[in-house]
Formats: C-alpha cells, sequence, structure tokens
C-alpha cells in the first residue's frame, strides 16, 4: 500500500528541517525521514488497506544542539477495497475492418476519486476461459478501444487491491453493432444462348458494407418447348473490392425456340434478393 503525503510551502529558514515519524497507535514512534524542501511528496509503502495510521512532523531547528518545536500529528486511514467505487464502465462492439472488430470499453472517472490502489484489469474472449486480458495501473483516457477478431465477447473488468485481490466491477456478453446495409443493384444482365460456350453475364454493384459472399439463383424458364428446361443451379461467390462486379455463369439452354429466357435472383448479403428475368432471341 502507498500512501502520498504532501506538506505545501511549509514555513523553514536555512538549516531547519521537517522529521517525519509514523505510528500505528498514536505512541510507539518509528523514525521515516528529514525533509528540508519548501514543498515535498512523501511516498510510504507497505501499509494495510482499511488501517488507520498515524503521523508526526516536527520542525528540528538544529540537528547539533538538537532543537525541536512543538510537534504536529496528523492521523490517515487508508481506504479498504470496499471503500473504491467501481467506475461506471460500458462496453461495445463496432466494425473496424471486414475482418476485424472494434472493441470499445468507455467510462467516466469523477472527481474527486478514490481509485483502486492495484489498478483494473480487463479480460475479454468469445468464451471461458477468457483468452485476453489488459491491466492498467491507471486507466487511460476513456475510451479504451481494443481491435478483435470478429463475434460476440464476454467482457469483464475487475478492480485490484493492494494485496493484489480482484473484485468484479463489471460483466457483459457485448454482441457487434450491425452496420447498415446498403442492397446490391442489378446494372444489367446479358445471355448468349446460342454461342459455343452459351453464358450469362450479370453486372451489378455490390452492398456496402461490401459482404464476402453472393448467391445467384438461376434456371431457364423460357424457349425449351418440348425439351426438359436447363435446370440451372446456384452459383456462389466472392465479390471483390471493386464496383461494378462481373459474374460470367456458363449454361446448358434446351432450345426449342428462337427465344430463351432464364430467371433467377441476386442475394446480396444485406439479406435482399434483386430477382432477373432475361431472354435473348437467336
Amino acid at each position: 500500500m502507498t500512501i502520498l503525503i504532501t506538506i505545501a510551502n511549509p514555513l523553514l529558514i536555512t538549516g531547519q528541517y521537517f522529521k517525519v515519524e509514523y505510528s500505528t497507535d498514536g505512541q510507539t514512534w518509528t523514525f521515516d525521514s528529514y525533509q528540508n524542501s519548501n514543498s515535498f511528496n512523501t511516498t510510504y509503502n507497505g501499509f494495510t488497506a482499511g488501517n488507520t495510521y498515524y503521523f508526526r512532523f516536527t520542525v528540528v531547528k538544529s540537528l547539533s544542539p538538537l532543537v525541536e518545536c512543538d510537534s504536529v500529528i496528523r492521523v490517515y486511514t487508508i481506504p479498504s477495497e470496499a471503500e473504491w467505487d467501481c467506475l461506471d464502465f460500458s462496453a461495445e462492439i463496432t466494425p473496424h475492418n471486414i475482418t476485424h472488430d472494434n472493441l470499445k470499453i468507455s467510462y467516466t472517472i469523477p472527481s474527486p476519486y478514490v481509485a483502486p490502489c492495484g489498478g483494473y484489469i480487463m479480460r475479454w474472449g468469445k468464451s471461458y476461459p477468457l483468452s485476453y486480458q489488459q491491466a492498467y495501473t491507471s486507466l487511460p483516457a476513456s475510451p479504451i478501444n481494443f481491435i478483435i477478431n470478429k463475434g460476440t465477447y464476454i467482457v469483464e473488468i475487475y478492480a485490484v487491491d493492494c494485496e493484489g485481490n480482484e473484485y468484479l466491477c463489471f460483466q457483459d456478453t457485448v454482441v457487434p453493432e450491425e452496420p447498415d446495409c446498403t442492397p446490391a443493384s442489378l446494372v444489367s444482365v446479358t445471355i448468349d444462348a446460342f454461342g459455343s460456350t452459351p453464358n450469362i453475364t450479370i453486372v451489378f454493384n455490390a452492398a456496402n458494407p461490401k459482404p464476402t459472399s453472393y448467391a445467384i439463383s438461376y434456371t431457364q424458364c423460357g424457349g425449351a418447348g418440348s425439351l426438359p428446361p436447363d435446370p440451372g443451379g446456384t452459383f456462389n461467390f466472392t465479390a471483390t473490392s471493386n464496383n461494378p462486379e462481373t459474374v460470367v455463369i456458363n449454361i446448358n439452354p434446351a432450345i426449342g425456340y428462337h427465344v430463351i429466357t432464364y430467371c433467377g435472383s441476386i442475394s446480396d448479403g444485406c439479406g435482399g434478393s434483386i430477382p432477373f428475368d432475361k431472354s435473348h432471341v437467336g
């Protein structure tokens, strides 16, 4: 435990000192140090949280011969961990990029505030035992940001007392914030049903933010006559980072008439579906 004692602007003249002593009962005193600055901070280590200590300050006019003034006694009660109020923490997960999110820990430090002498420990992970940890002797400015893999996280924040004991201040399961998604938009559909390599060419503007996976479902819906139409299928692909996107799908049309028609839809990753219905005259 550390106690910080400040005596502001003591009126000392050249050759005078402060003699500093401490006691656990106010009767038996232990010498600590002489101080002679016009303003000084003295730190004492090894005290126990929750206990009361006495400090005696005596102006020494001369060390040889010893001439002392009347002493001044001050009493300090060291806050116990129960007196260390946890801060009001909050946590949220926001998008960072296509592969990672941002875990943001926010809080307000009031003034005055007695912080736990062992600081705080923040832990987070997708399941127990929590995989990640960051300890702070004193907290930096809010918010604190951590780059994390995408997913839902358990977040716990502990205050730490002088003996290293941890006290849970905050616990929450944090679900990532879902960004608004602008659906994809269809630019064009072109069918070449009568060439050497029949295909459908689809051009579209990808959704924003760009999901990684798309699916195009397609089937022949006209022009087969009495022949079995092309059943089509589903073409899965990953969009690039550029707009517009161009996708070419090989088809196997049944040609019963000179007009061949394909129907289908694009699943855009925002949960939407863009229909298309396109014919090709041979």
